[in-house]
């Protein structure tokens, strides 16, 4: 996905939607690319997360970047962060950083630092 036009540091691009389930259920299933950490526990039983396979919306078509590939780690210019609003989890991307017309976004699905997910095929 690209920008369709120059993008101010800080400027909400969305909002990560998706289904909420147990990371031990959804890590496996190939329809779900784009898992999202919700709640990290000790076990993946426990784990939450935000997964896109049966309902999502532009989040899940952001690139990921290669956590394997220090070269890569760079193009990151999404970040995230968690909103409770009216009693709710909600998660919100933003630019990291000025983003100019027809730039890719990108966005690190291990922040983090967990690094759960396999990313050595990512951009």
């Amino acid at each position: 996905m690209k920008a369709t036009d120059n993008i101010p540091i800080y400027t909400l691009i969305c909002e990560y939607t998706g289904e909420v389930g147990h990371l031990r259920k959804n890590l496996f299933d190939v329809t779900n690319d784009s898992i999202f950490d919700l709640l990290k526990a000790p076990s993946s039983s426990q784990s939450l997360v935000v997964y896109p396979g049966n309902r999502s919306n532009i989040a899940r078509f952001i690139s990921g970047i290669n956590n394997t590939d220090p070269k890569s780690k760079k193009k990151i210019n999404l970040l995230s962060s968690r909103y409770d609003i009216d009693g709710k989890i909600h998660i919100l991307l933003y630019a990291s950083r000025n983003i100019k017309k027809n730039e890719t976004l990108y966005y690190d699905y291990n922040a983090g630092g967990y690094n759960a997910y396999p990313t050595q095929y990512f951009i």
